[in-house]
Formats: structure tokens, sequence, C-alpha cells
């Protein structure tokens, strides 16, 4: 992520991404007063985040990310976080699959062929 302040896409994005958020922190079985204790802010701005009303991921917004574990790669209006996050994904993959070349070839060719299928709509 970067270390300045990101635009969202839309207002759609920001609620959106709020809302991975709310359900990121409540499948840790946290509080909004706990997270923002932890992160040293105040519980109405997490309230506020997590109600998409928000146009930048601003600081405390990629504190609550990373603390959450959270990608708003989907999210902002930047190309260069997109493929950040694609990158990720793809490094995400290989390492399931055991980095292994061998196998069962086939599957991982059509499992490849539909990513970049998704990848070329998605960048379009």
């Amino acid at each position: 992520m970067h270390d300045m302040t990101l635009r969202l896409k839309s207002d759609a994005s920001a609620m959106a991404l709020g809302s991975c958020l709310r359900q990121a922190r409540q499948r840790r079985k946290m509080t909004r007063l706990t997270l923002a204790r932890k992160l040293g802010m105040d519980q109405s701005q997490i309230s506020r985040i997590e109600r998409g009303r928000m146009s930048f991921v601003s600081r405390n917004v990629q504190n609550i990310c990373i603390f959450l574990d959270v990608q708003p790669g989907l999210f902002v209006d930047d190309p260069l976080v997109d493929q950040v996050f694609l990158q990720s994904r793809l490094l995400r993959l290989n390492a399931l699959l055991g980095g292994q070349k061998n196998g069962d070839a086939a599957a991982v060719s059509r499992l490849l062929d539909a990513l970049e299928a998704f990848a070329e709509a998605y960048a379009t």
C-alpha cells in the first residue's frame, strides 16, 4: 500500500470497503471500541469508515486495513495498486499450488487462463 492518500473509485467502492472492514472486524469478534483503542482512534471514526463515509484511503483507513488484513486494491482508483493486488493474488495462488510446475498441468493451465481473462476484463 502507498504511503500517500488514495482516492476511492466511487461512493459504492467506499461502502464496499467499509463493509469489508466491518466483516473482517466481526470475524475477529472485535467491537468497534476495541479496534479503536488498539489503533488509537475514536470509535465514531471506525463507525464512519465502516459505513463508507470516506472519499480517500487515509492513513487511518490504511491502518485499519493493515490491522484487519484487508486489501483495498479493488476499491481505489490507482492502476499501480491494482497491479500489486493482482500480483499478490498470483503469488498466493502459486503458494497454494505448492510452487510446483508439475502436477495437474491441464487444471492449472485452465485456472491461469481464467485468471488472465479476469485480469483483462478488470483492466478495461
